[in-house]
């Protein structure tokens, strides 16, 4: 396969989420990846499979699925709200 033909097969939304994550990252902007956590989590909820390390279905290891897509929305959830309300150091 030539270069500039695999470059059609990527996956451009992907590509693009990692470039803002990455710009996100830098600036110090963490409520993007908030914004990534909490859609994990939905997915997870809608997909009823959650992955961290290996993929964890609802119906096999319910407790585990909870545990990790709560996480997934806790995370998310304390991410924004930090950017949205910084802690004041004097």
């Amino acid at each position: 396969m030539k270069p500039g033909k695999s470059l059609r097969h990527h996956k451009w939304m992907t590509i693009a989420a990692v470039l803002v994550l990455l710009a996100s990252t830098l600036a110090g902007v963490y409520a993007i990846w908030g914004v990534v956590f909490v859609y994990w989590g939905v997915l997870a909820i809608r997909s009823g499979q959650a992955f961290l390390v290996e993929a964890i279905e609802r119906k096999e290891n319910p407790v585990l699925f909870w545990v990790l897509t709560a996480m997934w929305f806790g995370f998310g959830v304390l991410y924004i709200l930090t950017d949205i309300f910084p802690t004041q150091t004097a």
